[in-house]
C-alpha cells in the first residue's frame, strides 16, 4: 500500500522496484557468473547482433512470462480454497520444457506452444541463435504476454476489490 498516494501498489510495479532496491548477494553472484560463462560461450560462435539482442531481449520476456505465470497461480491460491497444490504448476511447466518437445504427443506441443507458451520461452533465446524460429509462434508469445499482463492486473484489481470489501 503507497501511503505517500493513498492506492495499493500492484505486484508487478513492487517487484520491479524490488529488484532494483533488494538485490540479494547470492543472487547477483550467481547472475555474474551465469553471464561470464554465457559470454565465454557466446563468443566462441560468430553471432549477429541482432541474434544477440533477440536472445537478451527473449530472455528478458521469458522471466516475464515465468512471472506472470507464478503470479496467476499464486492469485487464484490465494482467493480460491483448497488450490494450493497449484503453487508447482509453474515449476512442472518449466520442467517438462527443458525437454526436447519432439518427445511429446502432438496435443502436449499444441497445448505448451500455443496456449500456454512454455515451449517458445525456454527455447525462444536459442531457436533465435539456431536460426531455427517460428516467426507466428514468436509474434503469438509477444501478443500472449501482453494480454496476459492484462489479465493479471485485471485479476489483481479483482482480487484487490474483494479482498476491500471484505475488511
Amino acid at each position: 500500500y503507497c501511503i505517500q498516494f493513498n492506492f495499493p501498489l500492484t505486484t508487478h510495479f513492487l517487484t520491479i522496484t524490488y529488484i532494483f532496491y533488494r538485490v540479494d548477494l547470492p543472487s547477483a553472484i550467481n547472475l555474474t557468473i551465469a553471464i561470464i560463462v554465457q559470454v565465454i560461450i557466446m563468443s566462441k560462435k560468430s553471432y549477429s547482433i541482432l541474434q544477440m539482442i533477440g536472445f537478451v531481449l527473449f530472455i528478458l520476456l521469458g522471466i516475464w512470462f515465468l512471472f506472470l505465470l507464478n503470479q496467476i497461480v499464486v492469485m487464484v491460491s490465494f482467493w480460491k480454497e483448497k488450490s494450493s497444490k497449484l503453487m508447482g504448476m509453474p515449476e512442472y511447466f518449466v520442467d517438462a520444457s527443458t525437454r526436447p518437445k519432439d518427445m511429446y504427443p502432438n496435443a502436449i506441443k499444441y497445448l505448451l506452444i500455443w496456449i500456454i507458451p512454455i515451449f517458445t520461452t525456454i527455447n525462444g533465446p536459442v531457436d533465435i541463435l539456431k536460426n531455427d524460429y517460428n516467426m507466428v509462434a514468436f509474434l503469438w508469445y509477444f501478443i500472449y504476454l501482453v494480454v496476459f499482463s492484462f489479465i493479471t492486473y485485471w485479476l489483481w484489481l479483482k482480487g484487490l476489490k474483494r479482498y476491500l470489501s471484505a475488511n
